[in-house]
């Protein structure tokens, strides 16, 4: 099965994937040539979107709610330069998370909780 949809359809796919998993946890987990970087807290998915002009582009932005404190936080991430989208599936051929490449190579996934057993 290929995970990886056509670049001329980034943004209907991301807006797919915001609708099927929104507000579920989500973690950012990071990986380049030198280290592994994996956040310890995780926030609520609220929307993926495709920037597809400016420096950078195309620009995936991650925008996650942070309800852990009395007033909950927006985060927003930048993943600029992308190359390679693709979603990861669970046990049960849920998603997962969600893989993005950018040109450097750097791999950036939004690892979700499992709809299988809670875990992300």
């Amino acid at each position: 099965m290929n995970n990886q949809p056509e670049y001329a359809k980034w943004a209907d796919y991301l807006a797919g994937f915001t609708q099927r998993n929104r507000f579920r946890r989500a973690r950012l987990e990071c990986f380049n040539q030198r280290q592994v970087e994996e956040e310890a807290q995780e926030a609520h998915l609220e929307r993926i979107t495709l920037e597809m002009s400016g420096p950078g582009a195309p620009s995936v932005l991650l925008t996650r709610l942070d309800n852990s404190t009395t007033e909950p936080k927006t985060i927003v991430t930048t993943i600029p330069n992308v190359l390679r989208i693709s979603a990861q599936f669970d046990t049960d051929d849920s998603e997962a998370g969600l893989e993005i490449e950018d040109k450097y190579h750097v791999l950036t996934i939004v690892r979700l909780e499992s709809l299988v057993d809670g875990a992300s």
